[in-house]
């Protein structure tokens, strides 16, 4: 009998679409973003208009049951009906830094120690 139970991952606004483990064991968990839209990097509106997504990101996460752990997320993108040329801007979402290699829980709690 198979039995299973639930870690929270405490990434806001986010769906899990898989979990995995890779050749090393760690956890490569893959989320959506459930945040519809985001602000145009041009003029700053709310932009709904979706134009596909971004490459895909892995960020290291807290570790889950002794092993590290992985999120990974391709930001949606947006095309501005405001601007001329229309515009497009990735998704920015508030658990991870642009360029940063970890989730920001990740950072304060192991990073900042």
């Amino acid at each position: 009998m198979r039995q299973t139970f639930e870690i929270p991952l405490d990434i806001p606004e986010v769906t899990i679409q898989h979990v995995e483990t890779d050749s090393h064991g760690d956890f490569v968990i893959t989320v959506k973003s459930t945040v519809e839209g985001t602000s145009c990097h041009t003029c700053g509106k709310k932009i709904t208009k979706v134009y596909g997504e971004d490459r895909e990101i892995t960020v290291r996460h807290l570790p889950i049951l002794g092993r590290k752990t992985y999120i990974c997320i391709r930001p949606v993108r947006y095309q501005c009906p405001y601007c001329h040329g229309n515009p497009t801007t990735t998704q920015q979402v508030s658990w991870y830094t642009p360029k940063s290699a970890y989730t920001k829980v990740y950072e304060e709690q192991i990073l900042l120690k």
